[in-house]
């Protein structure tokens, strides 16, 4: 999806909420998040399942909403690259000290 078709369905789903006198405040109380939160995930290209679940049975249409997605939280880990186990691990034998 690209960001274009979000802005639109973002449009969409700010009109529908005006229709119902729906703020982002009383949707940040239902999913238990900050009002920012529930900005941000109503926003994006995807938000968490738990959140896309719970906005479903509050009678949003699913079409307005962002793809369901449960994406990993914080920074990915990097691996180490020790020079030496490489070295070990493309000849299987044990560098001279």
């Amino acid at each position: 999806m690209t960001t274009d078709l979000c802005s639109e369905r973002y449009k969409r789903l700010l009109s529908w909420m005006n229709g119902y006198d729906i703020s982002f405040s009383a949707i940040a109380e239902q999913l238990g998040i900050s009002t920012p939160g529930a900005r941000f995930t109503c926003q994006g290209e995807t938000c968490p399942t738990s959140h896309h679940q719970k906005l479903l049975a509050l009678g949003f249409p699913s079409e307005l909403l962002p793809f369901p997605l449960d994406k990993p939280r914080g920074r990915q880990r990097k691996i180490p690259k020790f020079p030496t186990l490489a070295a070990v691990q493309q000849t299987g034998l044990l560098p001279d000290s």
